[in-house]
């Protein structure tokens, strides 16, 4: 199948590439750059040179067979394109989103009251989707997990800011839990519900990509400082924007949810991450997205 990857370039980009290409899948994703164009070429990848997602999918959106995409990234002229060139046709389109536009302790996506505009404009995109029955799911990576469209995910933010500050800070005393996820897993994940799209009509649409882990923020920023050889230190929440900025208020959530479900329904089963391990090997990817 022709498969549009909206980025292939990042960690989790490759992770999930490599795998569609072991199942003998063509591969394409945007390339607004040449340095991301060769890189692409190296992954095996089909390189859309020169191009914005909403450029790619302008020209060629029609000529995908399935296409996975951030719905950060979809705008109601994106959604009416998917839409029209999607509709009847059952071909998959995949949209990831993330745990960290969740209400606070869910117990699963597909039980989540959405409080959040972000998490609302996920939702909402699928259901627009639905309604025009075009066969689509939903998947929410863990907020420590760099997403498809950019090498700014959150963990990867925060690794800036300490860069930027010069250490490493969480607020407070840090007892707010995030849910993590390994990479891989994660991939693993988006390949699984991409075949169960393809091969099957599942009756489940919305998948948890995390495992059923947490750690403090306070651990977070400690694994980031050791990363970095900076100091950590705990700031007090009167100064925190003047840290952490738009992602004071994330700073201050608990981020936990379930993958139990998403676990049994495509018997998926993943491991205790190793936070450190991620962001050494992730952090050579990110000149490239």
């Amino acid at each position: 199948m022709k498969i549009l990857l909206t980025n292939a370039t990042n960690y989790l980009g490759t992770l999930v590439t490599d795998q569609l290409i072991r199942l003998g899948h063509q591969i394409y994703s945007p390339a607004p750059t040449q340095p991301s164009a060769d890189h692409l070429r190296h992954l095996g990848v089909t390189p859309l040179f020169n191009s914005t997602v909403e450029q790619a999918l302008q020209a060629t959106a029609t000529t995908f067979d399935a296409i996975i995409i951030d719905t950060a990234t979809i705008n109601e002229h994106l959604l009416n394109l998917l839409t029209t060139a999607f509709k009847d046709t059952n071909k998959p389109l995949l949209l990831l989103s993330s745990v960290a536009n969740q209400p606070v302790n869910i117990t699963h996506a597909n039980t989540a009251q959405p409080t959040s505009m972000i998490f609302q404009i996920a939702e909402n995109i699928q259901q627009q989707l639905l309604d025009h029955h075009i066969n689509t799911a939903l998947i929410r990576l863990a907020p420590s997990t760099a997403n498809l469209e950019t090498h700014q995910g959150v963990l990867n933010q925060l690794v800036t800011l300490a860069t930027k500050n010069g250490y490493s800070a969480y607020i407070g005393p840090g007892l707010n839990h995030w849910n993590v996820v390994d990479p891989q897993d994660a991939a693993d994940l988006i390949t699984l519900v991409l075949t169960k799209l393809i091969t099957d009509h599942p009756t489940m649409r919305q998948f948890n990509a995390i495992a059923n882990f947490s750690l403090t923020t306070k651990s977070i920023a400690i694994t980031i400082g050791n990363f970095l050889h900076l100091p950590t230190v705990s700031i007090a929440p009167t100064i925190a924007s003047q840290y952490f900025g738009e992602l004071t208020h994330l700073m201050t959530l608990n981020l936990t949810a379930s993958s139990t479900q998403t676990q049994q329904y495509l018997n998926w089963h993943p491991k205790t991450p190793d936070v450190s391990k991620s962001l050494a090997v992730s952090s050579y990817f990110w000149a490239f997205a």
